[in-house]
C-alpha cells in the first residue's frame, strides 16, 4: 500500500491558502487532513507556493466593471504539493448593483443625498482649450423669462461647443462610517487607488473630513446672443442635471457551501441575504447573481466525461479536474478564461462585483475518495466531499492514477 509522503505540514492560511491534502497510514486505517483556499478577486492576483495546491490565476488589475465590458481573468490549478492529487473549484459571488439609471432632476441643483448621486464629471476632459464663460448667463424657465445663472453652474467654451457642469461640495463617503456619509455607495465599491478615485475639483480626498468637491453633469440648449467665446452673452434653456438613482441591491450567492462570510468578516456593512444558489448544469457558465454576467469557460463540459481529456466537468456547483493532477503539474487547461458584462445600461455604474474562487483537493487514493464521500474524514478545512455526485465519484474510482 502506497504512502503518502507530507513535504508541509504547516496548514496554510488566509487569502492565499494551501488548499491540498496529506494522506498517513495509520494501522491500516486512512486519515488525512484537507484544506480549502478562497481567494477573493477585486483588484489582485494570487499566485502559487511551493509545497501546496494553489489557484494560478492570470487577472490584470484595473479593469472596469461596465456595460459590455469583457474582464480578462484566466484560472488554473497547480500542484506542488508532493502528492497526486484530485481536485474540484467552486464560486461564491457578490453583487452591488444600481436598480434603476440615470435620472434627471430637471432645472434644480444638486444636494448630497443617500437616495441620489450626481454623475460626475471628470474635471481633466475640460482642463485644456477650454474657458468658462466670464459674460452674462442666463437661464430660461419653461415660460421664457430669463433669471441669472446660480454661482456653482459653470459654463466653459471651447470655440463653438460649450459644457456645462454644477459644483457640488461637501459629498463624504466613508466605507467604514456609514453613518457619517451623505453619500451611499456599494459595500464593496473601493474610492482608492487610480482605478477607482472618484474625481474631484479640489484635490481633497474622498473621505476627507470637510468632503470632496465634484463637478456634475449638466445638459442645455446653450445660445449665444451676442459676443463670442468666452466673453459672449448666452441664454440657457431646457437645463438638466444628471444623477443616478442612488439605491443598490445587494445579492450574494455561494454556488454550493457557504465557506467566506460575505455579509460580517468580508463586508462590514452587507445587510443582504446571502442565499444557496446551485446553477443547473445548463446554466453552469452564467453568474447566479445577475444573468447579464456570464463567464467564458471553453475547457467547460456539463457531463461527465468517459475519460480524462485535461479539461473541466461541472457537476452541481462544483468545477472538477477531470484528470488525475500529478505533483509538480498544472492543469492542462483554464477552468475560466473571462468574465463577460452584457446590458448596455447605466445601472452598471457604480456598482462592484466580487467573484470568489474556491479550490478544494484530497489525495488521488480510492480510499481517501472513499472517506471524503462519506463525508468522515479526519481533519480540517473542509466538510468533505459528500456532496460530491456517486457518478462522479464513480468516474474518479475508475480513473487511470488513481492509487488504492
Amino acid at each position: 500500500m502506497k504512502k503518502w509522503k507530507n513535504k508541509s505540514k504547516k496548514q496554510k492560511v488566509g487569502s492565499l491558502a494551501a488548499a491540498s491534502a496529506v494522506l498517513l497510514v495509520v494501522a491500516g486505517t486512512f486519515a488525512f487532513t484537507s484544506y480549502t483556499e478562497w481567494v477573493r478577486n477585486h483588484m489582485q492576483s494570487a499566485g502559487y507556493e511551493k509545497g501546496a495546491v494553489n489557484i494560478v490565476e492570470v487577472f490584470p488589475p484595473g479593469q472596469e466593471l461596465d456595460a459590455n465590458a469583457t474582464i480578462q481573468k484566466k484560472v488554473d490549478v497547480q500542484n506542488a504539493s508532493g502528492n497526486d492529487v484530485i481536485v474540484r473549484v467552486s464560486f461564491e459571488e457578490m453583487l452591488s448593483k444600481l436598480t434603476s439609471g440615470e435620472t434627471t432632476a430637471g432645472n434644480a441643483a444638486y444636494t448630497p443625498s443617500k437616495t441620489a448621486f450626481p454623475v460626475i464629471v471628470n474635471p481633466d476632459s475640460h482642463a485644456s482649450g477650454w474657458t468658462e464663460v466670464t459674460g452674462p448667463v442666463t437661464i430660461l424657465d419653461e415660460n421664457g423669462t430669463s433669471t441669472a445663472k446660480p454661482a456653482n453652474l459653470k459654463l466653459f467654451v471651447n470655440g463653438n461647443s460649450t459644457m456645462l457642469v454644477n459644483q457640488t461640495s461637501g459629498l463624504k463617503y466613508y466605507a467604514d462610517k456609514p453613518a457619517d456619509s451623505n453619500v451611499e455607495l456599494p459595500k464593496a465599491f473601493q474610492t482608492s487607488g487610480p482605478e477607482y478615485t472618484i474625481p474631484t475639483i479640489n484635490g481633497t480626498k474622498w473621505a476627507d473630513a470637510t468632503g470632496a468637491t465634484v463637478e456634475q453633469k449638466v445638459t442645455a440648449k446653450a445660445t449665444l446672443k451676442d459676443g463670442a467665446g468666452a466673453t459672449g452673452t448666452y441664454e440657457l434653456s431646457d437645463v438638466k442635471y444628471f444623477t443616478y438613482a442612488s439605491t443598490y441591491t445587494d445579492t450574494a450567492n455561494d454556488w454550493k457551501n457557504p465557506v467566506v462570510n460575505l455579509n460580517s468578516t468580508n463586508y462590514p456593512g452587507f445587510t443582504g441575504t446571502v442565499g444557496t444558489m446551485t446553477p443547473a448544469a445548463g446554466s453552469a457558465k452564467v453568474s447566479s447573481v445577475n444573468s447579464d454576467i456570464t463567464f467564458d469557460m471553453p475547457n467547460v463540459v456539463t457531463t461527465i466525461p468517459s475519460s480524462g481529456q485535461g479539461k473541466w466537468f461541472y457537476s452541481d456547483g462544483y468545477f472538477y479536474y477531470d484528470k488525475v493532477l500529478a505533483d509538480g503539474a498544472k492543469t492542462e487547461s483554464s477552468v475560466l478564461e473571462n468574465i463577460n458584462i452584457g446590458a448596455a445600461d447605466t445601472t452598471w455604474k457604480l456598482s462592484s462585483y466580487d467573484l470568489w474562487v474556491g479550490l478544494d483537493s484530497i489525495p488521488a487514493s480510492k480510499a481517501a475518495l472513499d472517506i471524503a464521500f462519506d463525508g468522515s474524514q479526519i481533519g480540517s478545512g473542509s466538510s468533505g466531499w459528500s456532496n460530491m455526485s456517486s457518478q462522479a465519484k464513480a468516474y474518479f474510482t475508475a480513473l487511470p492514477g488513481m492509487a488504492e
